[in-house]
């Protein structure tokens, strides 16, 4: 009041719009800078998540690192050195997961043009609807469309960090969090080397997944989450894709996740891998044999001389697919098996399925074409045989398959499968053909000179 009336009519209302006008400086000047700081907080966090999201997926220790410093300003709430150690560590988080990426990217890369006539377009619908009668294809149609499905992957869903030898081999295997996620500590407890898997499950399954602790983390797992969402059917040889695109390695084995190796394999196949030239016309495919056995436990030998013996005993342990599918794994050539010393060369093709070691930079991809149960391994071989890959057998590298419920497939699905199969297999053949008639004219032409 005693300001009021000191200073009554103009200079008084001018001293008074002069009081106002500094307090509301000082209002929109604090309001301001509170609303920069929010600002560049937010800056701070979506930056900081938009990295490591977009590098693969990020392990937890980055996850929480991110969370941590989510709506903390930096320079506010943390110390200089904890700010700097908290920067450091993001930083070098963002560095090996841009790396991780960029190693997807490349293995893609490398398989593209091959992958393109793997994968469900036009054309290869075009000749489904010749091969299949109108009733068999709506009776596929479900098998049909999902061979198509592109699923939501995330690579390296915890934390990798292998620099492999220049001579090296990535185990690559592929399950259900539904059914298998058991089998891989079994697998990696056998396997001390670099491994590359690939899971698959609903959200729920996937996010209990990695909220859980696991045993056998090791910074030599590549471990990658594909989503089911719609999917009806195991989409397995994108599966096998999505390991093979995790691994950093000169050469890759791939195996299915019900199968166990013997204990010294990692460094048995590195030795083997030395004896053989990959740089020649005629590549190299390394068969690791299979077996299989009754037992749940301690059914898998450590070694070549305890894998006799139990052979021999005929009561817990047989080849593989031995009744199921005899051809399957006969140009093993068992008997040359019992006393080979050293590895020795098969036939390929047929029916043949083995398990095989081979360089990862040159190999061909998985047709994704292919899905469920029939036909998806034996036509990968049988594509190597059309390549002309040799095929030879390692005499004490070898994986057992461990008892398990088996899902009874239904004949619609067999069928689909079977008709899909073919047509796939028609295709290799046509290929075959034209890579006989190149080369008996390559050979025409060089006898000429």
């Amino acid at each position: 009041m005693y300001i009021i009336n000191r200073f009554r009519g103009a200079r008084g209302l001018k001293f008074g719009a002069f009081v106002l006008g500094l307090i509301g400086a000082f209002w929109w000047t604090t309001t301001a800078n509170k609303n920069l700081m929010t600002i560049h907080v937010d800056n701070y966090n979506t930056e900081t998540n938009k990295h490591i999201r977009d590098d693969c997926a990020c392990s937890n220790i980055t996850r929480k690192i991110a969370a941590n410093t989510s709506g903390s300003h930096p320079t506010t709430s943390l110390t200089k050195s904890t700010k700097q150690n908290t920067e450091k560590t993001i930083s070098t988080h963002i560095t090996g997961y841009a790396k991780l990426k960029k190693l997807v990217e490349t293995n893609k890369n490398i398989y593209k043009h091959d992958l393109q006539r793997k994968q469900f377009n036009e054309p290869y619908e075009l000749k489904l609807k010749s091969v299949f009668s109108k009733t068999e294809y709506d009776k596929c149609s479900q098998v049909i469309s999902e061979s198509g499905l592109r699923h939501d992957v995330q690579y390296f869903v915890f934390q990798y960090n292998y620099n492999p030898s220049p001579i090296d081999v990535t185990l690559l295997s592929h399950l259900t969090l539904e059914r298998g996620i058991h089998r891989i500590e079994k697998i990696l407890a056998q396997w001390p080397g670099p491994a590359s898997l690939s899971v698959f499950g609903t959200d729920d399954e996937i996010q209990n997944f990695l909220n859980t602790t696991h045993s056998w983390k090791r910074n030599n797992i590549g471990i990658h989450v594909v989503y089911q969402r719609n999917a009806t059917y195991y989409p397995v040889n994108f599966m096998r894709n999505v390991a093979i695109y995790g691994a950093n390695t000169s050469h890759i084995w791939m195996i299915d996740a019900d199968f166990t190796p013997n204990k010294d394999a990692y460094q048995l196949i590195k030795k083997y891998i030395f004896r053989f030239d990959w740089t020649g016309t005629k590549r190299p495919a390394l068969i690791t044999p299979a077996f299989e056995t009754a037992l749940n436990e301690g059914g898998v030998p450590d070694n070549r001389t305890q894998l006799l013996k139990k052979l021999e005993d005929n009561s817990t342990l047989v080849t593989f697919s031995f009744t199921r599918c005899p051809n399957c794994h006969i140009n093993t050539n068992w008997e040359q098996f019992m006393i080979a010393t050293e590895e020795y060369k098969v036939k390929g093709g047929g029916n043949f399925e083995p398990y095989l070691v081979l360089q990862r930079n040159n190999s061909p991809i998985y047709d994704e074409r292919l899905i469920a149960r029939h036909w998806n391994k034996i036509l990968y071989d049988y594509e190597l045989f059309v390549l002309h890959y040799e095929f030879n057998v390692l005499p004490d590298v070898f994986i057992v398959h461990e008892p398990h419920e088996r899902i009874k497939q239904p004949k619609v699905e067999f069928m689909c499968l079977e008709k899909i199969g073919r047509l796939i297999k028609d295709e290799l053949n046509k290929k075959r053909i034209f890579l006989q008639q190149s080369i008996a004219t390559h050979r025409q032409v060089h006898k000429a000179h």
